[in-house]
């Protein structure tokens, strides 16, 4: 099932971020983006899996390491589950082995945190 389109075309963003002052900060720059709708912020893989489902977002922006799972079981759910959703990741993880493997998992880009 594709994401739903917002009403006034803004792309609904979710995102996963278990480091409660980067998920703060990242959460201030996309409210503040135009045209992005931040539909909802997780801490925790369940709380991601919860909030994916309620909210079927367009862009899935996601960490790798969440202290109860890691972000690619996500990104590979979301990947079959909601194929039109585009997916990114942000990590601190910059070696070439997780940057691959996260998109093989189906993620579109890759932002490093440093």
């Amino acid at each position: 099932m594709p994401a739903p389109p917002s009403p006034d075309h803004r792309i609904r963003v979710l995102l996963v971020e278990d480091d409660r002052p980067i998920r703060e900060r990242m959460t201030a720059i996309l409210r503040a983006a135009d045209p992005i709708d931040l539909v909802a912020a997780a801490a925790t893989l369940a709380e991601a899996r919860a909030l994916c489902a309620a909210h079927v977002p367009a862009v899935l922006v996601t960490d790798l390491k969440l202290p109860d799972g890691s972000g690619l079981d996500l990104i590979h759910e979301n990947r079959r589950l909601y194929p039109a959703m585009e997916i990114m990741v942000v990590s601190v993880l910059g070696d070439e082995r997780s940057v691959l493997t996260a998109i093989e998992a189906g993620a579109a880009g890759y932002i490093l945190k440093d």
